[in-house]
């Protein structure tokens, strides 16, 4: 069931003298520092045979950096769903303490420990309420299984769940809420303070507060002749991703190694469907090959 809003922020928790000294060995070149825990980049490179796009059969592919545990979840999640051929629904990643990863697909859905608990407790909720004979079912609900469409969450326990049948659950301060509650959701992001965040309707309409200023700036300079905004993320680091559907987007605060994924992906024509920022400098990045056509047409703005 919806959990009401926070009340309270949470607090978190030498040489020898008889003889001429040696010249001096020439120093050794360090390895850079690198994060305990941390793999490199990496890349699941097998395509998503039941990806919902075009019947030309574009390769939806994932890019992740965040620790072993994360690593190996989403990996394994991803590789399951292509052999029994099925699709990996959405991937959000945890924004505070240690890292974790909530993903779904199409046989439920499932989360690594760290994940915050009012979030778990949340989705064992409607688990468990699914699973009573004793409580109606959703008619909106055509699987046997409820299945979340969309996850975020934010610092200080914020979350929100928007489940495949219509409803939601979330935390979030009560400004945040009353807009969540004005009319259907297709995504909501939550910013580094309590009360950042920004929510993209399914109307194509938008609404935030306490943004970073390039991303505020970013907004208040649409008009209705821009396009539609498709994809918005931010990060507990104050970084943010806007994307628009003419394929354009605006950024700020990437991490290099997550600029240069996006560089080099658009480069060799594919289209970033999603963006992701977690704890510890953790992110995901949600690719698929753009058609040939949309390629010469690029090719011919270039």
């Amino acid at each position: 069931l919806p959990h009401p809003p926070a009340t309270t922020q949470r607090t978190t928790h030498r040489t020898s003298p008889s003889q001429p000294p040696l010249p001096a060995p020439l120093p050794t070149p360090l390895p850079p520092p690198r994060a305990p825990g941390f793999r490199d980049v990496q890349s699941a490179g097998f395509r998503d045979v039941l990806t919902a796009v075009p019947a030309d059969k574009r390769g939806d592919s994932l890019l992740l950096r965040a620790d072993d545990t994360v690593f190996s979840n989403i990996s394994t999640a991803w590789k399951v769903c292509a052999a029994l051929s099925c699709r990996l629904g959405c991937v959000a990643l945890s924004a505070e303490g240690e890292q974790a990863c909530f993903l779904t697909h199409e046989r439920g859905q499932s989360w690594t420990p760290a994940l915050p608990q009012l979030a778990v407790k949340a989705v064992q909720a409607r688990l468990a309420a699914a699973s009573d004979p004793e409580i109606p079912r959703n008619p909106n609900e055509t699987q046997e299984t409820p299945r979340v469409g969309f996850a975020s969450f934010g610092t200080e326990e914020r979350y929100y769940l928007r489940w495949e049948s219509g409803v939601h659950d979330w935390v979030a301060d009560d400004i945040c809420s009353r807009e969540i509650r004005r009319k259907p959701v297709q995504q909501v992001a939550f910013g580094a303070q309590w009360g950042s965040y920004l929510i993209l309707y399914k109307d194509g309409s938008v609404g935030w507060n306490s943004l970073p200023a390039g991303m505020d700036r970013a907004l208040r300079a649409r008009t209705p002749e821009c396009a539609r905004l498709r994809d918005a993320a931010l990060g507990p680091a104050g970084e943010w991703w806007l994307a628009y559907a003419d394929g354009t987007h605006a950024a700020d605060g990437l991490p290099p190694d997550l600029a240069d994924a996006v560089f080099s992906r658009e480069r060799a024509g594919h289209e970033i469907t999603h963006m992701g920022f977690g704890a510890e400098g953790s992110w995901l990045l949600r690719c698929s090959e753009r058609s040939q056509a949309v390629q010469g047409l690029l090719r011919r703005a270039d």
